[in-house]
């Protein structure tokens, strides 16, 4: 590093010790990087890049013994979470359209049943009423269940 007491120094002693200072740098940084281009970087060995960065020699690299089994245990696995995931999206939309399918039956029937029965009161058909409410008693339940009588 150059020191200079600029009060002394008259300004082409200045310019002198600048310009110098600039050439110090640019060899130290040339040297560095003809050292970063020279260096061996890559994993055990394999042949990378050619010092100048103009000339791109191709990248090998040394599989690890144990990369392939690991890999296809990967494939596997995800295949199989794949699968499960297309089979349990599916399946659950299949399972929601059999439903709103057979909720939409049921409530289609209730509607049909409402809309052309006759409900079961004691006041019509009086007969039909007591065996309904003797079926429910040795059920033992609590409450007669509501009956309607279709034709």
């Amino acid at each position: 590093m150059v020191a200079l007491n600029t009060h002394a120094a008259s300004g082409s002693a200045l310019r002198r010790a600048i310009a110098s200072s600039h050439i110090l740098v640019i060899a130290t940084a040339r040297r560095d990087m003809e050292e970063l281009q020279t260096k061996d970087w890559s994993p055990r060995g394999a042949p990378m890049l050619s010092p100048h960065f103009h000339s791109a020699a191709p990248i090998e690299v040394k599989r690890w013994p144990s990369e392939l089994p690991l890999f296809a245990a990967c494939l596997i696995a995800s295949v199989a979470i794949y699968a499960l995931l297309i089979i349990s999206i599916v399946g659950a939309l299949y399972v929601g359209l059999f439903a709103l399918f057979f909720f939409l039956a049921h409530t289609a029937f209730v509607a049909h049943v409402r809309g052309s029965a006759v409900r079961l009161r004691p006041q019509q058909f009086p007969d039909l009423h007591s065996r309904v409410k003797e079926i429910a008693r040795r059920f033992w339940m609590a409450k007669v269940p509501d009956a309607d009588y279709i034709k």
